[in-house]
């Protein structure tokens, strides 16, 4: 594992968007002490819109190869593609709008100061995307990719060694979307301890897995499945109720049918997570699995309803994750997060995008993890959920 700055000792560039017609309006701010304000500039939204639904298609191309072998051609191509589109938004996000001088002018003087203050010291800096409004659809910005790397020769020459990728955002920069709310503005460490959190599942199998798993996993006691596991509606509003007062780390895996994401065969839409999220005292973090929430245009509507409210975000999907050899990956991502000691939750997601390097691209952070620290790590409610999602795994595989 590599050895890099923590999180917390980075300086925070805050990039803050919003629509404006068609465009989108960008204002850059270093939250340094002291730090500059830059003057917001216009993008065209159109062309950043079609490279994020690129980045997204060559995310489901990455997602169908063969994760078995070492060295796989298929996945280096998508690899290399990715960064080829990865730089292409760069270039779109830090050029203004040739319709405005003012707004070419704002971006050139950013651009400049970016690429020799912030490019040549990585590891000084981490970057956040804030919706300002909650009115431009969700970008997987962490696969923005920026110098010195970013020329199509350049980039053609590239392994498929997590070293040679590192100028994604989410890897260089620590990416994390979030809303105009969150911890980092209340000035306030968050140390969930064990005793005060739950780790929570929702899954679209419903009772048939729930009974399997009771009879293979004897171990897992009654008031497990009834206070942690949701399979309908009505359990994940029991669920969020009992732990109103509790930090909840919630698991869902999730399945789409024409388009709409469903619970038991009822509809699961953002809006139904308003009432977990709102005026909440505790944190409540997602790992969103499966199916994906983000790719499409309900997508920020998942985002207004988790990050407006402060407390909340989520861990989610950027593609529908649908090939058996990556069956549950979310969840091998949320307890690798979980369980380091004296570890702030932004340092273990940076270990954790290496070790699981480069499925750990499917993945995109819409939280401020900056002040959450696991001491000590949740390991007995892991070991719970642990059993019963494996045995949900056993379960998709006995029905073939």
């Amino acid at each position: 594992m590599t050895t890099a700055k923590k999180a917390k000792d980075k300086r925070t560039l805050e990039a803050n968007i919003s629509r404006s017609g068609q465009h989108i309006s960008i204002q850059w701010i270093d939250r340094d002490a002291g730090g500059q304000v830059w003057e917001d500039y216009l993008v065209p939204l159109r062309p950043v819109l079609k490279c994020g639904e690129d980045l997204r298609g060559l995310l489901t191309d990455l997602e169908q190869c063969d994760w078995t072998a070492s060295g796989e051609p298929d996945r280096l191509y998508c690899l290399r593609q990715l960064a080829k589109c990865g730089a292409r938004l760069y270039d779109l996000l830090l050029t203004g709008t040739e319709s405005r001088e003012s707004s070419q002018f704002a971006a050139t003087q950013f651009r400049t100061w970016f690429e020799k203050t912030v490019c040549t010291n990585v590891d000084e800096w981490r970057i956040q995307v804030i919706h300002q409004q909650y009115d431009t659809l969700v970008l997987p910005w962490g696969l923005v990719f920026s110098p010195p790397t970013n020329s199509d020769a350049d980039i053609d020459q590239l392994s498929d060694k997590f070293e040679d990728y590192k100028n994604f955002w989410a890897h260089s920069y620590g990416l994390a979307v979030r809303g105009t709310r969150g911890l980092e503005s209340e000035k306030t460490q968050t140390v969930p301890k064990a005793s005060d959190s739950r780790i929570t599942i929702t899954i679209e199998a419903g009772r048939e897995v729930i009974e399997f798993a009771k009879r293979e996993k004897p171990a897992l006691t009654d008031h497990f499945f009834e206070s942690q596991v949701a399979g309908n509606m009505d359990q994940l509003v029991d669920v969020s109720q009992t732990y109103d007062e509790m930090n909840i780390f919630w698991y869902m895996h999730l399945r789409a049918e024409d388009g709409r994401l469903m619970l038991d065969e009822e509809p699961l839409e953002a809006l139904e997570l308003s009432d977990v999220t709102k005026r909440r005292q505790y944190v409540l973090l997602l790992m969103l699995d499966g199916d994906s929430v983000l790719s499409s245009n309900g997508g920020i509507g998942w985002l207004r309803h988790t990050l407006i409210h402060g407390r909340s975000g989520l861990i989610a999907a950027e593609t529908d994750i649908t090939n058996p050899q990556l069956s549950l990956f979310g969840w091998t991502f949320m307890k690798r997060i979980m369980q380091e000691k004296n570890k702030w939750l932004a340092d273990t997601i940076a270990d954790a995008r290496e070790e699981f390097w480069p499925r750990s691209l499917l993945l995109g952070v819409y939280c401020d993890p900056l002040h959450i620290e696991f001491n000590p790590p949740l390991e007995n409610e892991i070991a719970q959920a642990d059993q019963f999602l494996s045995s949900m795994k056993t379960y998709f595989y006995a029905k073939g």
